[in-house]
C-alpha cells in the first residue's frame, strides 16, 4: 500500500509537469513607476527624495513625536492612557509588556525603516547615475543625509541594526550588524552629505552642508564606546566649522526657539517644516492637554488645555 501511494503521487506529479505553463506573465503597472523606473532618472529621484523628507518629518507627528519621551524623569502618561493601552503603558511602568513585540515601539521602527531602505536605494542609484553632475551630487548628499539621520535615530534606540545597502545586500542581508559598522555607515553618509550639499537652501524643508556637519558632530559625541568612533576632538573640530561659517547665531530670548513667530530663525540649523493646515500640521498639541477638560460638554477642541494627556509633566519636571 505504501509503494502504491508513492507511484500514484509520482504519476500525478508527472501530469502536473506536462500541463504547467512555460511562459510567465510580465505585466508592467499602468498607473505607477516600477522600482527600476523610479530610480533610473534624476527627474524621478528628485520627487522621491522630497517624499522621504516628508516621511521623516511625519515620524514626529502626533503621539509618535513624544513616544520616546515617555518613561523619562520629565514626562509621563495620563491615567486614561496607562489604563487603556498596556503596550504604551509599559514605557512608564517597565512591566511585562516591555518586550520586543511591544506595538508602541515596533510602530516607531516601522515608521522609520522604510525611509532608510528607500534612501539607500536612492544612494545606490545616484552613485551609478551618469546624468547632470551638479544635480546628481546634490541629490546624493540629500539621500545620504536622510539615511544617516534616520539610521542614527534607530541605532540610538535599538543599538545594533541592519545596514541597508543594495550594493552589499548579498553580504549584509537584513541581519543586525555590529555597532562599529553601523556608525561607519552613518559617518560616511554625513561626510558625503557635507561634501555635496549646498551651504544654503531656498527650500527650508531641505538640508544644508551645515546640517550634515552639525549632525556629524553630534554623532562623534553620542556614539557608544562599543562603536569605537566617539571622539570629542573631532566633534569640536566639526562643530566649529558650523560656528565659523557665520550663518548662525543665538537668539537673545531663549523662549523664542519655541515661538512659531521665530520659525527658521538665525539659531536654527534645520527644522521640520509644519503648518497649521491638515495634513501638514504636527498634531502634537492635543497629546499634551488634559483629557478631563477635553471631555467637558461644550468645550472640546476649542479648549487650549484640552487633549489626550499622552504626555504630561512629572513632579521632577
Amino acid at each position: 500500500m505504501q509503494i502504491r501511494n508513492i507511484i500514484i503521487y509520482a504519476s500525478l506529479t508527472a501530469a502536473f509537469t506536462q500541463v504547467s505553463c512555460k511562459k510567465f506573465l510580465d505585466q508592467q503597472p499602468k498607473t505607477a513607476l516600477t522600482q527600476d523606473q523610479a530610480f533610473a532618472r534624476l527627474d524621478n529621484i528628485k520627487p522621491l527624495i522630497s517624499g522621504l523628507y516628508t516621511n521623516w518629518r511625519n515620524v514626529r507627528k502626533d503621539r509618535g513625536g513624544f513616544m520616546f519621551e515617555l518613561g523619562s524623569d520629565e514626562a509621563q502618561q495620563g491615567a486614561y492612557q496607562v489604563m487603556t493601552d498596556p503596550d504604551q503603558a509599559a514605557l512608564d511602568r517597565y512591566d511585562g509588556y516591555m518586550v520586543p513585540r511591544n506595538n508602541a515601539l515596533t510602530g516607531q521602527w516601522q515608521n522609520r525603516w522604510p525611509i532608510v531602505v528607500a534612501a539607500a536605494q536612492a544612494v545606490f542609484a545616484l552613485q551609478n547615475n551618469k546624468e547632470d553632475e551638479a544635480t546628481r551630487t546634490e541629490l546624493l548628499g540629500e539621500a545620504s543625509f536622510i539615511r544617516a539621520g534616520v539610521n542614527f535615530e534607530l541605532t540610538q534606540y535599538w543599538g545594533k541594526i541592519p545596514i541597508s545597502d543594495p550594493a552589499r545586500f548579498d553580504q549584509l542581508g537584513t541581519r543586525r550588524q555590529p555597532l562599529d559598522q553601523v556608525y561607519a555607515y552613518i559617518i560616511n553618509d554625513l561626510e558625503t552629505a557635507a561634501k555635496y550639499l549646498p551651504e544654503t537652501q531656498s527650500d527650508k524643508s531641505h538640508v544644508t552642508k551645515y546640517a550634515a556637519l552639525a549632525l556629524l558632530g553630534k554623532v562623534y559625541m553620542s556614539a557608544p564606546a562599543e562603536a569605537n568612533v566617539r571622539n570629542f576632538q573631532k566633534a569640536a573640530d566639526t562643530l566649529n566649522l558650523v560656528i565659523q561659517s557665520g550663518k548662525y547665531s543665538l537668539l537673545t530670548n531663549y523662549a523664542d526657539l519655541w515661538d512659531p513667530g521665530h520659525a527658521n530663525s538665525a539659531e536654527s540649523i534645520y527644522e521640520y517644516q509644519f503648518n497649521n493646515t491638515y495634513p501638514d500640521n504636527n498634531q502634537t498639541q492635543w497629546q499634551m492637554g488634559s483629557r478631563a477638560l477635553a471631555n467637558l460638554a461644550g468645550v472640546g477642541a476649542n479648549c487650549y488645555f484640552g487633549g489626550y494627556d499622552l504626555m504630561v509633566p512629572t513632579m521632577y519636571c
